[in-house]
């Protein structure tokens, strides 16, 4: 993708996205953060840029963790629509995250703030391991 005319160094397209299948009335959640290249770019290969946008999926990856989580609660019962109650919820705090990111961190340009954010992002990860 060749990079759009904007005053960003990088970006990166991330979404979370929620599936539910089931059989006879009880249901089963699965949540997954994906990367998509086609809408990403980057103008210089920074290793700091790359860090910053590595963030951002890791900031996916930790809400569709928290996502699973919440909906792990209700696997195997007749939910119906609690799955897309409990995702929006958290959608919506994701991006307040991301959004909340890129301003502290000035887009990657404030070292110190980027360090913390990476910091903090990375132990939360661990508080909310894979499939907890």
């Amino acid at each position: 993708m060749q990079p759009p005319k904007t005053k960003w160094a990088s970006e990166s397209e991330t979404t979370i996205e929620y599936s539910v299948f089931g059989k006879d009335d009880k249901y089963f959640p699965t949540v997954l953060a994906s990367f998509n290249p086609g809408g990403s770019y980057i103008r210089s290969h920074d290793a700091s840029m790359l860090l910053h946008e590595q963030t951002h999926f890791d900031i996916a990856e930790l809400y569709s963790r928290i996502i699973q989580h919440e909906l792990k609660i209700y696997q195997g019962t007749p939910f119906r629509d609690k799955p897309e109650q409990v995702y929006d919820k958290y959608v919506v705090k994701w991006k307040q995250d991301e959004q909340l990111f890129d301003k502290e961190t000035k887009h990657g340009t404030d070292l110190e703030a980027e360090t913390t954010w990476e910091k903090n992002v990375a132990d939360a990860l661990v508080k909310w391991p894979i499939g907890g």
